[in-house]
């Protein structure tokens, strides 16, 4: 419950209200609302929610206070909205993972990551989106596949320890190397192309036989997506049947936080 709510409140209570016994009280409200809405259903119930969160905050507030409490409430429930998806609900007998890697608490990011970034501080610098308005979501999901295919046929295939004698070392522009050495490059020529880097963000996760493996996450739309050395097509993060470990942080890419959710976790569940 803490990791979806600090997020959207962080966000939410950014203008630094002094009333923030009536921000608590209303957050409150709007959590409840939301995490109890399936989430196959709470992205078309967004007009009706905000009215049904008026009328619950108009029946815990005075008429004073109801004015000042609908803007806390509403506000607070646009932001939860728009950062953090809602948890994973039970869908015809089936439990549905969120579209978006939940990501939590910082932890130590991997050693060749660190050297990577003093070698290449242009590579882990926070950088904003320059990409076209117009582009639309098929249009994006393209770029992504042209760039995943483009890289998994421009490298081949090759660990450090067979081709420089050295465990993990995280390199870009190179012709040969391991999965860290490609999502590396298929995220620099997407910074090129203009996405932001809190956009594209490396993954380390384990395979099904317990491998350590990297791959690179772009988010869409509110929907993230796997580009994987081992896979020609972009898939959804959720359908790669890998078990995530921790990612870079959307604010800063030298930070990595682990994951809280990974598709392994739910696969006894039928």
């Amino acid at each position: 419950m803490r990791n979806i709510l600090v997020p959207a409140f962080r966000f939410w209570s950014e203008d630094r209200a002094k009333n923030y016994r009536t921000k608590t009280l209303t957050a409150a409200i709007a959590l409840s609302l939301v995490v109890f809405t399936p989430s196959d259903a709470t992205a078309s119930r967004g007009p009706a929610l905000e009215r049904d969160l008026v009328a619950k905050v108009d029946s815990a507030f005075t008429e004073k206070w109801q004015s000042i409490a609908r803007e806390h409430a509403t506000s607070f429930l646009r932001a939860w909205r728009k950062h953090v998806e809602p948890p994973a609900q039970f869908l015809d007998g089936r439990r549905a993972l969120p579209s978006v890697i939940h990501a939590s608490s910082q932890v130590l990011p991997p050693l060749a990551h660190a050297k990577f970034c003093v070698n290449h501080p242009d590579q882990c610098a926070p950088k904003r989106s320059v990409l076209h308005e117009g582009l639309t979501h098929k249009d994006m999901l393209s770029e992504l596949q042209r760039v995943n295919l483009r890289v998994n046929r421009a490298i081949k295939p090759l660990d450090d320890i067979a081709s420089i004698g050295l465990a993990d070392q995280w390199n870009v522009n190179v012709t040969q190397g391991d999965c860290e050495d490609y999502a590396l490059e298929k995220r620099k020529r997407l910074l090129n192309m203009g996405w932001s880097s809190s956009q594209l963000r490396i993954a380390t996760v384990l395979t099904a036989d317990n491998k350590g493996h990297a791959l690179l996450i772009a988010r869409v739309d509110g929907q993230d997506y796997a580009l994987d050395s081992l896979a020609g097509a972009v898939r959804p993060w959720s359908e790669t049947n890998y078990h995530f470990v921790k990612i870079q942080s959307e604010d800063n890419p030298k930070a990595w936080l682990s994951v809280d959710n990974t598709p392994t976790r739910f696969a006894s569940v039928s």
